[in-house]
C-alpha cells in the first residue's frame, strides 16, 4: 500500500506540470500573436490615410529627402509641380529645392469633398526672400491619393507674389552680374512660359554658386 501510494503521489505532479506547461505555452502564443497585431500598426487600419500621405510628402520635401518622397509617389504619377520635377528626377529636383532653400512650412492639409483629394496650404519661404526682405507667401498643393500613393500633384504656386517681388530681383541681378546667358544656365522655359530650374549637374552647381553670391552681395 505504501508503494502504491508513493507511485500515485509521484505521478500526480507530473500530470499537473504538463497541464501547466500547456497553459503557459498557450499564453505565450496568445501574447506573441497580440504583439504582432499591435506592432504591425496598420494591420487592421490598412494604409496611411490620404491626409497622412500628403503630410509626409511635404515633410520630406521640406527636409529635401527625395528617398522618403519617392516612397509616397506612384511611378506614373502626374506631377504638375513648381519647379517641374518628374518622378525620375526627384533626387536632382530636391537638390534644386535645397539650393534655393525652398521651404513650405508651416503647412496644413485637409481632405476635400472627394476623400482621395487632399489640399495642403503652406507658407513659402526661400533663399531669395531674404535679400529683398520679402515675407513668406501663401500657396497650395493638391494631391490625389490612390492605393496608398500620390497619383497626381497639382501645385498652385503663388506666382503673382513670388515672381515679381522675389524671383525677378534675383534674375535681374544674375544677368547684370553674369550676363544674359547666365539665365539659360540655370533655367529653361516651359511651353506655358514658366521658367523652371534645370536639373542637370552642371546647372545645379552653377545655381548653387549664383544663389550664394546673390545672398552675399544683396542685403535687405
Amino acid at each position: 500500500m505504501q508503494t502504491v501510494a508513493g507511485q500515485s503521489h509521484r505521478s500526480t505532479p507530473n500530470g499537473q506540470s504538463k497541464w501547466r506547461l500547456a497553459l503557459l505555452a498557450g499564453a505565450v502564443i496568445a501574447l506573441a500573436g497580440a504583439y504582432v497585431i499591435l506592432s504591425s500598426g496598420d494591420l487592421f487600419r490598412g494604409q496611411l490615410s490620404p491626409q497622412e500621405i500628403a503630410e509626409r510628402y511635404l515633410e520630406a520635401r521640406n527636409e529635401y529627402d527625395a528617398k522618403a518622397a519617392r516612397a509616397l509617389i506612384a511611378p506614373d504619377a502626374l506631377l504638375n509641380d513648381v519647379p517641374l520635377i518628374g518622378f525620375h528626377e526627384l533626387d536632382a529636383g530636391f537638390e534644386a529645392l535645397s539650393i534655393f532653400e525652398i521651404s513650405q512650412d508651416p503647412f496644413e492639409c485637409m481632405v476635400g469633398d472627394r476623400e482621395t483629394w487632399v489640399s495642403c496650404s503652406y507658407q513659402l519661404d526661400s533663399a531669395l526672400n531674404d535679400p529683398v526682405g520679402y515675407p513668406p507667401v501663401a500657396g497650395k498643393i493638391n494631391f490625389r491619393i490612390a492605393d496608398g500613393k500620390i497619383v497626381e500633384l497639382q501645385h498652385n504656386f503663388p506666382f503673382g507674389l513670388y515672381s515679381p517681388f522675389v524671383w525677378r530681383p534675383f534674375v535681374d541681378w544674375l544677368m547684370a552680374e553674369h550676363g544674359e546667358a547666365s539665365f539659360d544656365r540655370i533655367y529653361r522655359i516651359l511651353p506655358s512660359g514658366t521658367a523652371t530650374p534645370r536639373l542637370d549637374s552642371e546647372a545645379l552647381s552653377y545655381a548653387r554658386t549664383a544663389v550664394a553670391d546673390y545672398r552675399a552681395s544683396v542685403r535687405p
